[in-house]
């Protein structure tokens, strides 16, 4: 579904490229927000809840700092709003490049959380 957003976007800015109309999508990294807390879990996803909280307090990014990104790309006009710009732009170019890498990298961050 993100893939689709994505693909939607594009399409969308080209067709209204030259309009007074701009398209931006936000692809966000990971949000530090209290999802976990609301969260109803059971079992090995229970017993990883305070792993997981403390991997997202961090590493992840404020609901305020994408904000802040977001609204500053749009103002820019850019197509991609990548936040945090560096985790999220790093996984970007590595996908693009060599989806095997970006796959490897994926596993690496879930082990993380195990």
């Amino acid at each position: 579904s993100k893939h689709a957003v994505v693909g939607l976007t594009q399409v969308l800015a080209s067709e209204l490229h030259g309009s007074s109309i701009g398209v931006t999508v936000l692809c966000p990294g990971i949000v530090n927000t209290p999802i976990l807390d609301a969260a109803e879990m059971r079992g090995e996803m229970l017993a990883r809840r305070e792993k997981t909280k403390a991997f997202y307090a961090k590493n992840a990014a404020t609901p305020e700092k994408i904000a802040r990104d977001v609204l500053n790309d749009i103002r820019k006009g850019k197509l991609f709003s990548l936040s945090p710009r560096i985790e999220v732009g790093l996984g970007w170019v590595i996908a693009r490049i060599t989806p095997r890498l970006a796959l490897a990298r994926s596993r690496m961050l879930m082990k993380q959380l195990t």
